[in-house]
């Protein structure tokens, strides 16, 4: 689950930190020069519960979201908490590496600023009403624009360590030791135990109105029939039959154009399923395992991982997210050097709550 929140949110959010000009008494954490004010902390934790509570909550702010156990041992509202500091303490050194680098903001991205700036302006309808709607998140429209300005040179810096071509940018070495890491190889065949999918009369899928593919439950009779066959199935293949043959005799789901199988990462949670990822973890090469739910059987078995030279261009695009999942190990490591030397006014951080703070998810 925290891999899954960390790669969601860095891949949805790009949220700003600023270096202020402010008194010491005001400053929550600086680092060689770069300062990070109250009311910038309040902007952070505000920007980011909005999106914490609109990806794991449905958007609804409750006590018991908050006390929900994340782990055995740490809440959401810890968790969250910790990242969000942690996260901060990463952008104050950034915008410190900003200059460092030597980098500078093209024309046109201060132009985007200032336009999008000017959008909120008109909708607000006046600096005075926009400034109002700032004022609970300590702000007002001159600081937003420093925010706004801080994220770009954020997003600068990383583009010049990780984008294409960057100084610290994956090469194929990286690829190649991150994936004998961090992949294992399944196949698996499908059954639908105890839906099937909802077909009309020209046997295309039907689909509901969140675009999820309907389906139809089973009586009592049609999953027996099912139970048999996945019995079947288990115990052919746990006497040598060839999982490759059976697959293609009884699996519902066409896996052809994965003659190689499915590379999966604990990254892949959101794609697989916890059940799929763990049972990748656990097995032994050879070993064949089932998963159940209400709907679907699947029958895997675990194989040798390829070795990274010898996958296709087919193969390699379901390791598509791989280089971000590089970029974020190589970023934690470069940056986590860093930030044992911030200074950190733990009084002044500690008087912020977040299930009190408000949400900020328009600005």
């Amino acid at each position: 689950m925290k891999r899954a929140i960390l790669i969601i949110l860095c891949i949805c959010l790009c949220l700003p930190l600023c270096s202020c000009k402010r008194t010491d008494e005001e400053v929550i954490m600086s680092y060689k020069g770069v300062k990070v004010s109250k009311s910038l902390y309040s902007y952070w934790m505000s920007t980011y519960k909005s999106s914490f509570l609109y990806y794991y909550n449905e958007g609804v702010d409750s006590d018991e979201f908050w006390d929900t156990l994340i782990t055995d041992e740490q809440t959401y509202e810890e968790y969250i908490t910790e990242w969000i500091d942690t996260e901060m303490q990463y952008r104050t050194v950034a915008l410190w590496l900003f200059d460092e680098y030597k980098l500078e903001l093209a024309p046109e991205v201060v132009a985007e600023i200032d336009a999008d700036i000017d959008e909120k302006l008109e909708y607000a309808g006046s600096r005075e009403a926009m400034n109002t709607e700032l004022s609970r998140l300590g702000m007002n429209i001159d600081m937003l624009r420093e925010v706004y300005i801080a994220n770009a040179k954020y997003d600068s810096v990383k583009e010049y360590l990780y984008g294409n071509g960057g100084a610290e940018a994956p090469t194929e070495k990286d690829r190649a030791n991150y994936y004998n890491g961090n992949y294992y190889c399944l196949k698996y065949i499908t059954i639908y135990s105890g839906s099937i999918l909802k077909t009309d009369e020209s046997g295309n899928y039907v689909y509901d109105e969140d675009g999820q593919i309907e389906l139809v439950k089973l009586n009592d009779e049609e999953k027996a029939v099912k139970e048999q066959l996945i019995n079947t199935v288990m115990e052919g293949l746990e006497g040598g039959g060839d999982f490759d043959e059976y697959t293609k005799e009884f699996s519902e789901v066409d896996y052809s154009d994965y003659p190689n199988g499915f590379f999966v990462s604990e990254n892949d949670y959101s794609r697989f399923g916890s059940d799929i990822i763990n049972a990748a973890k656990e097995l032994g090469i050879g070993e064949v395992k089932r998963i159940s739910d209400d709907n679907v059987t699947y029958i895997l078995k675990k194989y040798e991982l390829p070795d990274y030279i010898a996958l296709t261009p087919e193969d390699k695009k379901q390791l598509e997210d791989m280089d971000s999942y590089i970029v974020r190990e190589k970023f934690t490591e470069k940056f986590d050097g860093y930030i044992k030397d911030i200074l950190i006014n733990s009084e002044l951080k500690a008087s912020f709550d977040i299930r009190e703070i408000s949400e900020n998810s328009y600005f």
